[in-house]
């Protein structure tokens, strides 16, 4: 075996910040693993300019052992550099073994080529019976932390492509286009049916949406600015006409949210003249409404029959004005633009899961909603009627075991903003 380590022993007095006498000679020390065969140790002397006068000059000689595996390392002997009390080394390879403990290290462009492994690793504050700021124990396989934990921060869009999978982090735009009025969530991808999915961590929660009667008067869930015509008959069923006879080209119908109280002066509740009004903000993340008693998804019976260029928006408030609404569904028979259904698309039975106007937004286009909106002024449907007399809307005039047809019921999906108590 080649030689694996050499000490230098200073002999003499011992150095003293005051005296440091070191010139009494030294000791050099050779050391070698074991070995059952005999072999020499080579020594190469290098010393240049010694006075002939006291010994002659040492000659440098080739090496007896061609191609001896060296190490090159470079050792500073003076003493005491830097006033640190002891030699320094560079370009020498340290190995560990068993504890290390030092007050202060410092690494600077510290490269590790293949993986850096141990058991434990804890960082405290290094007094004594200071507790761990952060542990990571590989026998229970957990993490310990004791200090907050900065997350990554970024756009929805770079953190779903950046954070690998069951890895989180926080999004910063969740919510509709009112730049003002955005907030952050935490964002993850968890594994959901078998496969790996960008998701939002939010309190999301329910709230019941409906119209005792889209037919009924302005008050009681009806059209604003309309006035019904006299009732007619399509295949069989009763129905309302709202055309440009009886009101303006376009009108909107309130749909009420957390159901009032009935007044006794009538037989279905008034939906807008709730005087809840939301205690925070909230942002809107999907909607859905249904006919329970008209199960007639097609023209017969339908809870809409449409003339030419009517038909109705369901919208839904988005921002902080009173005008800001935004579109996410369309129904009826428009003279340009898209419908995403002619007649409403009705369950026709309570186990038709399929029916129904189901619209969910992405997270960055959630609906804004401000603290302080009255809550039956949140969602509306929004009816658009042509020029001519001809270009009705038509609603049904009937009723189903004593509860109008022209009932809608559903529930819109939120969250809302929750602020530590103060």
């Amino acid at each position: 075996p080649l030689t694996t380590n050499i000490k230098i022993d200073v002999s003499g007095s011992q150095p003293t910040p005051g005296s440091p006498e070191i010139y009494a000679g030294s000791n050099l020390y050779i050391y070698r693993k074991n070995s059952n065969n005999t072999s020499d140790i080579h020594i190469r002397l290098y010393e240049n300019g010694r006075n002939p006068s006291t010994g002659g000059r040492w000659i440098l000689t080739s090496t007896p052992y061609p191609n001896l595996n060296t190490t090159a390392v470079n050792l500073d002997l003076t003493y005491n550099p830097n006033n640190n009390r002891a030699n320094s080394c560079s370009s020498l390879d340290h190995s560990f073994q068993g504890d290390v403990s030092m007050s202060t290290l410092n690494v600077n462009n510290l490269d590790i080529t293949n993986t850096l492994t141990t058991k434990v690793l804890e960082v405290n504050s290094g007094l004594l019976g200071a507790q761990d700021s952060f542990k990571v124990d590989s026998t229970n396989n957990s993490a310990i932390f004791n200090a907050p934990v900065n997350l990554k921060r970024d756009t929805i869009a770079n953190m779903s492509s950046q954070l690998s999978n069951y890895s989180m982090g926080i999004a910063n735009n969740i919510g509709t286009t009112v730049a003002s009025q955005q907030i952050d969530g935490i964002i993850w991808k968890p594994s959901v049916g078998g496969s790996i999915t960008s998701r939002i961590l939010t309190n999301e929660q329910y709230m019941h949406l409906y119209s005792r009667d889209l037919a009924g008067d302005s008050q009681y869930g009806g059209l604003t600015g309309f006035q019904k015509g006299s009732p007619i008959t399509f295949s069989g069923y009763s129905y309302f006409p709202y055309s440009n006879t009886f009101a303006p080209a376009a009108s909107y119908a309130r749909l009420g949210l957390m159901p009032t109280s009935s007044s006794t002066a009538h037989t279905v509740d008034r939906p807008i003249t709730s005087f809840l009004h939301l205690m925070k903000k909230i942002w809107i993340t999907g909607v859905y409404i249904n006919t329970p008693f008209c199960p007639r998804s097609g023209q017969t019976g339908n809870i809409f029959q449409w003339g030419a260029n009517a038909y109705v928006d369901l919208e839904i408030r988005s921002g902080t004005g009173a005008s800001d609404y935004d579109k996410v569904y369309r129904i009826g028979n428009p003279f340009s633009g898209t419908a995403q259904s002619y007649f409403f698309p009705s369950s026709t039975s309570i186990t038709d899961s399929s029916g129904g106007v189901r619209v969910t937004f992405p997270a960055d286009e959630w609906k804004f909603v401000d603290a302080g909106t009255n809550m039956n002024d949140i969602v509306r449907l929004n009816f658009f009627i042509g020029n001519a007399n001809t270009n009705s809307v038509f609603i049904i005039n009937e009723s189903t075991d004593g509860a109008r047809d022209a009932e809608i019921d559903g529930y819109i999906t939120y969250v809302q903003e929750n602020p530590l108590a103060t």
